[in-house]
């Protein structure tokens, strides 16, 4: 698949779930990971149906035995459309339509869905499907992360292992750009992003520094999903949460 094939079939997808093979999306979905190499994708998975649920099985036992303040918000399930609870983030921002979701809004669902990529990437798991119907909110807005048997064992050669987890963390930037512009993130036949935010619009700038680092392309210095977490944007809307205040009628 060439490049042009790649963001096409990311930009024209409004179900990339039911488009793209089962396992492989993340590496169809992705731009280059290295730069001036518009035909380096990950390497193919190599797992027989068996060790991917083998896995699958190990990674929900390991879930149920955490202790529950450790837990990140996960749902397991073989195949997402199994899930039934909750509203898919695809589907909460199709009705919210191209407008910026709420700063504190954005913040808690991508500190919610990297917490949940990074109980996998601690472990060498690459998520391996992620976009916008692996996220289910609850009516106030909680995030789960849906993580299914596309999941694959990094493999022992570093770079290829770099490449999938960096394929996560891109993901996680397209559903944080979204979040943050009220549109998809489009690139070029570089894989350079052409989309910018409405200069009509407030945008977090911070939040936007995040995408641009997660967007990151350098193999030799990779984005990882720790940084996402734990970054300063994150942390600060921890700290300064949105405040409501109610006046008597």
């Amino acid at each position: 698949m060439s490049l042009t094939d790649c963001i096409d079939e990311y930009e024209s997808s409004d179900d990339i779930s039911r488009k793209v093979p089962k396992g492989r999306r993340s590496s169809s979905l992705t731009k280059p990971i290295a730069k001036g190499d518009p035909t380096q994708y990950s390497e193919t998975i190599g797992e027989s149906l068996e060790e991917r649920q083998a896995l699958f099985e190990q990674l929900r036992k390991e879930y149920t035995d955490m202790i529950c303040k450790e837990k990140p918000a996960i749902i397991f399930a073989q195949e997402e459309n199994e899930v039934t609870e909750g509203t898919t983030l695809e589907d909460f921002l199709q009705k919210h339509g191209p407008f910026p979701v709420e700063e504190h809004i954005a913040a808690g669902i991508i500190r919610s869905v990297s917490s949940a990529i990074m109980f996998l990437h601690c472990r060498e798991v690459v998520h391996g499907c992620l976009d916008f119907t692996s996220v289910v909110l609850d009516r106030y807005f909680n995030a789960k992360t849906i993580v299914s048997s596309a999941v694959y064992r990094v493999k022992s050669s570093k770079a290829a292992g770099a490449r999938g987890k960096v394929e996560d963390v891109f993901h996680v930037g397209l559903l944080l750009y979204r979040l943050l512009t009220g549109h998809k993130a489009k690139f070029g036949q570089n894989g350079e992003l052409l989309t910018k935010p409405s200069p009509y619009m407030r945008i977090s700038e911070k939040g936007m520094k995040l995408v641009e680092f997660m967007f990151a392309t350098n193999l030799r210095f990779p984005p990882t999903i720790g940084r996402v977490r734990y970054s300063d944007w994150l942390d600060e809307c921890d700290e300064n949460p949105p405040v409501f205040v109610l006046f008597p009628s």
